[in-house]
């Protein structure tokens, strides 16, 4: 039944698969109503399939229809925390987000071995593929460096991501 459902969504949705971040740029800024915010700001997330205490200083979320082929699931974006705010208790999306910066998972196996060394589970496959965009409006200049202050601040405390990188 699972199965049935995955293949009536992409077709309702017109999934397209985007090989790249740079691929992706070419398709940005997409409809609001395109993006799917999963974790809004408050809540905890998984990364890598590691339950992370803090909560979020940020909606997290992915573009629904455009599919990374690293996990087979919509491209992960962070929108920045400026911009990260709710309307009547539901995570607003604005409009004309583009992309200025991403972080990348660390693919080095014997961190992750470290990082697992307790529990049974392993790296995930592709890992270092599975990119999160972070996003931001044409305007955002005027809160840019308390947002990436909170941003770096927050995934450098998670270990299995690189430096976060700006645009």
């Amino acid at each position: 039944m699972k199965h049935l459902l995955d293949r009536w969504n992409k077709f309702l949705l017109c999934e397209e698969k985007i090989g790249s971040k740079e691929e992706l740029f070419k398709y940005l800024p997409v409809d609001p109503e395109h993006i799917l915010i999963d974790k809004p700001m408050g809540l905890t997330k998984k990364f890598g399939g590691i339950e992370d205490s803090s909560p979020l200083p940020f909606h997290y979320g992915e573009w629904k229809h455009l599919i990374n082929p690293s996990d087979g699931m919509g491209w992960d974006l962070v929108i920045v925390p400026s911009l990260s705010k709710f309307v009547d208790n539901v995570p607003d999306v604005p409009e004309g987000l583009v992309p200025v910066g991403h972080v990348q998972y660390n693919g080095d196996q014997d961190l992750w071995d470290r990082i697992l060394k307790n529990s049974d589970k392993q790296k995930p496959e592709n890992i270092e593929d599975n990119t999160k965009i972070i996003v931001a409006d044409k305007e955002w200049d005027e809160q840019s460096e308390k947002d990436k202050l909170i941003i770096n601040n927050f995934f450098a405390n998670i270990p299995q991501f690189k430096k976060v990188e700006w645009y």
